[in-house]
């Protein structure tokens, strides 16, 4: 895993409602070494040796050996593009999704007065984690042209793996069936209809929202950060400079980084345990003294 230290080598045997890391701290968990390529299979590979991944239910390996042959060929795929590697939606952007994710899973949110919906079964997590490697799989840099069409891009293309995998047709409909909602939710332009669920008297959410919130949350965390979300924000600039100049114009701007900021929210237990929400307002902050 390219990262300075090890910032995934947690203690979950203390007892505390948090790990307590500083912003700093979780900055550090997404500098990689400089001049290494990402090796998004490698990366996967080694991230399955750690918890919370080492520790799941995961009968005949079932769950590690189809993430793997994800993995493998997500980074296949983006290898082959070359130059034409989107500048942000390419293997880097994969690696910090599911590096969110871990950070996520690895708060004890156990003691906690919460819905019983936000309690995850190790099926649950494994889905969760196909979902995090094959979330943009196949995206070119462009932008949807209608309601989650890169997503729905990427579903095809997980599909098309999982076929290859020889799993029962039974079992391949079940584990899309799972991660389908999931990734449809990453689209940006569905954010308030999920988030709305978890604040609306009206509304119920169920244990799919849940899991579709906190895969979410994934894709949005490093870009909420202070200073590699800025970074971040360049690099999204960059991969829309031909496709939407105005677009890319916007999100490289101060005002346009502070209505994304603005924009989204997190609203998992886990999230919540890890102080995202106030490193969103502190992220906010710093624009508005640049």
């Amino acid at each position: 895993m390219h990262f300075f230290g090890d910032p995934l080598k947690i203690d979950r045997s203390a007892n505390k409602p948090t790990l307590g890391f500083s912003l700093p701290e979780i900055e550090s968990f997404f500098c990689r070494s400089p001049g290494i390529d990402t090796d998004f299979f490698t990366f996967i590979t080694d991230l399955l040796n750690r918890p919370p991944w080492n520790e799941l239910i995961d009968p005949s390996a079932f769950y590690r050996t189809i993430c793997l042959e994800l993995a493998q060929e997500v980074q296949n795929h983006n290898k082959s593009m070359g130059l034409s590697e989107p500048a942000y939606h390419n293997r880097s952007h994969f690696q910090d999704v599911c590096m969110s994710l871990t950070l996520l899973l690895s708060q004890n949110v156990s003691s906690q007065n919460i819905s019983s919906d936000w309690y995850f079964q190790s099926d649950d997590l494994w889905t969760l984690l196909l979902c995090a490697i094959g979330h943009d799989f196949g995206h070119d840099g462009s932008i949807n042209k209608s309601p989650q069409e890169l997503e729905k891009r990427s579903l095809e293309k997980i599909n098309e793996v999982l076929k290859a995998c020889n799993l029962s047709s039974r079992k391949l409909q079940d584990v899309m069936r799972r991660m389908e909602p999931i990734i449809l939710a990453t689209d940006p332009a569905f954010f308030n209809t999920l988030a709305n669920k978890f604040s609306s008297n009206l509304l119920k959410f169920n244990k799919t929202d849940c899991m579709c919130m906190l895969m979410v949350e994934s894709d949005l965390l490093a870009s909420a950060l202070p200073n590699y979300g800025y970074t971040l924000s360049g690099l999204l600039a960059k991969e829309w400079k031909k496709s939407n100049p105005k677009a890319a114009d916007l999100v490289a701007s101060n005002d346009g980084r502070t209505g994304f900021l603005n924009y989204i929210r997190f609203i998992s237990p886990h999230s919540n345990m890890l102080g995202m929400e106030e490193i969103r307002r502190e992220s906010i902050k710093q624009l508005q003294k640049k």
